[in-house]
């Protein structure tokens, strides 16, 4: 065959496909947008403790003291939870090592005499 008759397969298919879609679909690129919106413009968040004594320094003298007091009390229930999981945790550990002492010093005995 001669190559001047062979037909050029690729500008055929390209042919068909504009006969199909006219309009072709935008080909996929490898550049992925930013996650951040603010990545674009360089501007970053500051951190969560600059936002809050922000925050805190634009209260009105009333508002810090009710700010105070509520964190106050949070702190302190965080607190008093944590001892009581703590608690819980001794108390079952004593119970747990007494059951052990009465299973080892009443019913251990008992089992290998028979």
């Amino acid at each position: 065959m001669n190559p001047e008759n062979q037909p050029d397969w690729e500008t055929e298919a390209r042919k068909v496909e504009v006969e199909i879609d006219p309009i072709p679909a935008p080909l996929p690129t490898t550049h992925r947008a930013p996650q951040n919106p603010d990545a674009e413009t360089g501007k970053s968040l500051p951190p969560l403790g600059l936002q809050v004594r922000s925050w805190f320094a634009n209260l009105p003298q009333g508002g810090k003291a009710i700010a105070i007091v509520v964190c106050v009390l949070v702190a302190v229930s965080l607190l008093k939870t944590v001892l009581q999981l703590v608690s819980a945790l001794a108390s079952l550990a004593i119970a747990g090592i007494l059951l052990f002492a009465v299973y080892k010093l009443l019913i251990a005995p008992q089992s290998s005499q028979s």
